[in-house]
Formats: structure tokens, sequence, C-alpha cells
């Protein structure tokens, strides 16, 4: 009696080694295009977040927004200029291209943000107004521009609204800002006022 394998017994065991390595190469191709999409994403959300940050911050401490602030720029004077790096008072932000630009008095025209499709910011009730207790809801888009598969590219959109503590319609320095504990100037002091 001869011993080895028949024919048979041998491609079976072809057969099921190939069955195994399709299955174990998609598992690892799959595998490999999630982390990519993952990693893509967090990227994303980081720099969107960065950027509601930012702003936020200092629209928080905006007292007079312009009047020529438009659905894809906010120019502002701010209450705490003096305590920030840049020491100005007017400050603004809007997207040149995909990127997105703080510009102030000392430090114009600087990008803080980039890969931005969309960024808007609109004012509610809409600007120009006289009451106290508008919000800001700003929108901002970034998305994968390294991908050259338009359609396949990834996208990030993150949304929040900001209520100003110091913001005044009538302008900075106005005897008119006077507080207002129903709405959120309260009085351009900073901290807000518990009754």
């Amino acid at each position: 009696m001869q011993k080895g394998f028949t024919l048979i017994e041998a491609v079976m065991a072809i057969v099921v080694l190939s069955v195994l390595s399709l299955f174990t190469f998609s598992f690892m191709i799959s595998s490999s295009r999630t982390y990519g999409i993952v990693k893509t994403q967090g990227e994303l959300y980081q720099e969107a977040a960065y950027v509601l940050e930012r702003i936020s911050r200092e629209l928080r401490d905006g007292t007079y927004i312009s009047a020529g602030s438009t659905a894809n720029s906010i120019t502002f004077q701010k209450v705490n200029y003096s305590q920030t790096y840049d020491n100005s008072l007017d400050v603004g932000f809007y997207q040149s291209g995909t990127d997105l630009l703080r510009s102030s008095t000392n430090n114009p025209n600087k990008p803080f943000g980039s890969n931005v499709t969309g960024f808007s910011i609109a004012a509610n009730p809409v600007l120009p107004n006289t009451q106290e207790n508008t919000v800001f809801t700003i929108t901002v888009v970034v998305e994968d521009l390294n991908n050259p598969d338009t359609a396949n590219r990834q996208k990030i959109t993150l949304t929040t609204t900001v209520c100003p503590k110091n913001y005044c319609s009538a302008g900075p320095g106005s005897s008119s800002c006077t507080a207002n504990y129903n709405g959120r100037s309260y009085n351009r002091d900073y901290d807000e006022v518990i009754q």
C-alpha cells in the first residue's frame, strides 16, 4: 500500500486553502479601508471642531457685530480685546477659497482652517437689529480635498450656536447698552449676572 494524496484530496485541499485565503485577504482589505476612512474623518472632525471653537470663543466676547457681515463672514468688536495676544478691537472671520482666515488690526488675514468647502454665520434675528438676545449659528463644512476621487470624498459638517455675553447692537460705548438680565448682554460685563 502506497502512502500519499490522491488527486481529489489535493484539489480539495487547494480549494479549501483558496477559500480561506480569499476570506482572509478580503477581511484585511476591508479593515484597511475602514481604518483609512476613520482616520480621515477624525482629522476632518478635529479641523472643523477647532474652527468652531476658535470662532465661538471670540464671538462670545463680541460687543458689536458690523452691519457688513455676510453669510460667509463676520466682523465684530471685542470687549476684552486688551487681554488678547494681538490686542485688536476689531476681529473678522471669513472664507477665502478653501481656507478660513482670521483678520484683525494687528494680524490681518491669518489662515487658521483649511479644506473648508462651506462656512456660514447666521444671526437670529437677522442683523442689523436692536435685540440684545441675538444668537449666531455657525456652520462649517470640511472635506478631504486630497482625495482625487471627488465622488468618495469624506465630509464633516459641524454647527454650533453662540450667544454673545456682551452684545450691544447700538455699538460699543453706547449709553443705551444697559443691563439686560432677560437677554444676554449682562450690561457688557463678561461674567454673567446672577439674580
